[in-house]
């Protein structure tokens, strides 16, 4: 924690942090960690002891949201290793990502 501390410290006194938060203050006392409580274990009603001991309820599986997306013909891996692999990564490297690039499975952003 004395490194975390040291490290906000220093941020808030930036001119460009203060002109956009203003002047911070710590915490005179620091808040001690308080354990959640312990729940009491509450007994089953019959119904629900009756289910888990006899027949289980079939699980739903779970869908992943990106399973219905098209497939995309863009191995990200061979580029992947095409490119680390790859003396020009500035030349060709970066040239095999645009000729394989499928635009309709991924997204491009420059930041």
């Amino acid at each position: 924690m004395p490194n975390t501390t040291g490290w906000f410290e220093r941020v808030i006194r930036l001119p460009q942090f203060a002109k956009r938060y203003g002047n911070v203050k710590l915490c005179q006392k620091p808040i001690k960690p308080v354990a959640p409580p312990k729940e009491k274990a509450q007994p089953k009603p019959q119904a629900a002891a009756k289910k888990e001991e006899g027949e289980e309820a079939p699980k739903k599986k779970e869908e992943n949201p990106l399973d219905v997306l098209p497939p995309t013909p863009f191995d990200l891996f061979s580029f992947k290793t095409f490119f680390v692999n790859h003396k020009d990564k500035a030349g060709e490297g970066i040239q095999f990502f645009f000729d394989n690039y499928d635009p309709d499975g991924y997204s491009i952003y420059f930041l």
